[in-house]
């Protein structure tokens, strides 16, 4: 884990501090790929490789809740894609909430992207029929999304739990 955190976090492998030059891709994948990173520093928080990194994403985590969410709680993707941008930074709060700190407190953007996105929830999809799936709800199709069941629901609500508890 100290090997992979290691190079996730080192630049010249995964230039996400140095990018100048390179695409970062759609507008979920830095947000995807940096919250990845941050979460091998939440994982190995006690190696003193990453106490310091841990220590600035816990600091830096609710800054992030705010630019992500926007004043009303929306994103800046389709639904489909939001699942991308959204599901591995709150797989991060939820770390960072391990740790004692919880960005959600006083996030009124995190709590809004709650009845934002269970807006977009669909009653059961009939193209789940006889499958894994069936009758599971599904977040609608804009642009270029899949049709697929989101668990982005069920992880917002668990790091929202005490933070605000009807939204969860």
């Amino acid at each position: 884990a100290v090997m992979f955190g290691s190079i996730m976090c080192d630049n010249d492998f995964v230039p996400l501090d140095n990018y100048k030059g390179f695409n970062m891709g759609n507008a979920n994948m830095p947000l995807q790929m940096s919250a990845m990173r941050e979460s091998y520093a939440m994982f190995l928080a006690s190696h003193p490789a990453f106490a310091d990194r841990a220590k600035r994403v816990i600091e830096e985590t609710p800054a992030r809740l705010e630019w992500v969410f926007d004043e009303n709680g929306a994103t800046q993707q389709s639904p489909h894609y939001t699942g991308a941008a959204v599901n591995p930074l709150l797989n991060l709060v939820a770390m960072v909430q391990q740790q004692g700190s919880d960005p959600m407190q006083g996030s009124e953007r995190a709590s809004k992207f709650g009845e934002f996105y269970m807006n977009f929830l669909t009653p059961p999809e009939p193209r789940f029929k006889g499958g894994l799936y069936e009758g599971a709800r599904a977040p609608v199709l804009f642009g270029d999304g899949g049709i697929d069941p989101s668990v982005l629901y069920g992880l917002h609500g668990t790091v929202l739990r005490k933070a605000d508890a009807k939204m969860s």
